[in-house]
């Protein structure tokens, strides 16, 4: 009876083929365990912001990490974040660096006003009457609540009031506030100098034009109270 004998022959290949699986399962799972994230190095971002980005990143498979997708969730937990970068170390070492964007403006809202980064970015959201300087004020109403931190804001005028600020900062003048008009001013209050930019005109004509003129203007050659660019030539008013 030649299949009884074969009995004992096919109980061992069925023992040794579930042993293999068994030993090949205990294999794989061992090894995906083996590239899951288990170190984070954060470099340039403060504690509370570093805390947010090991909690999203622990513990992920380093196989499948997207690094697109990460950058977008840790930009909508944190709005300020920028300059992101993450480079993995395989099986689960990953180093992420980055810096945090500062408040260039305040938008004054009709409940408070927001933060807005150098690139428009709404940074945060505050409510009250007391606005940090340079406040920006608009000619018609911003919402409040129409927005929330990490968008951006969706006025052009805003974001050329923005380029305006820096310019004015990196020539050493600090702005109080800023008012944009429905036609074509955008309004720098410096110190005792008012100084109007075109929301039309060429921004690097008017940036040309204004260093030019801050030049005169530091060593005392010009006592400008009130400087004009919306118009082909500047237009300076002296102080009496």
């Amino acid at each position: 009876m030649p299949h009884k004998r074969s009995l004992p022959s096919l109980f061992i290949k069925v023992v040794l083929f579930l042993l293999g699986c068994g030993i090949g399962f205990f294999a794989v799972s061992n090894l995906t365990a083996l590239f899951h994230v288990r170190t984070v190095e954060i470099k340039g971002l403060p504690e509370k912001e570093k805390t947010i980005i090991t909690s999203l990143v622990k513990g992920k498979s380093t196989i499948l990490f997207d690094d697109e997708k990460y950058k977008k969730m840790f930009q909508s937990r944190i709005p300020s974040l920028k300059d992101v970068s993450l480079t993995l170390y395989y099986p689960d070492k990953i180093i992420i660096s980055g810096n945090i964007a500062t408040s260039v403006v305040n938008l004054v809202s009709d409940e408070g006003y927001l933060s807005l980064s150098e690139n428009g970015v709404i940074l945060e959201k505050k409510r009250g009457d007391t606005v940090p300087s340079p406040s920006v004020y608009m000619y018609q109403t911003v919402h409040h609540n129409a927005y929330q931190a990490g968008q951006s804001i969706n006025y052009s005028n805003v974001k050329k009031a923005i380029q305006f600020v820096k310019l004015l900062k990196s020539e050493g003048y600090s702005v109080e506030r800023v008012d944009i008009d429905s036609v074509d001013m955008i309004a720098c209050k410096v110190a005792e100098v008012d100084i109007l930019f075109s929301q039309t005109k060429s921004i690097e004509t008017q940036q040309h034009e204004f260093t030019q003129i801050a030049k005169q203007m530091k060593i005392g050659a010009l006592r400008v109270v009130r400087l004009d660019l919306r118009f082909s030539k500047p237009v300076v008013e002296l102080k009496k």
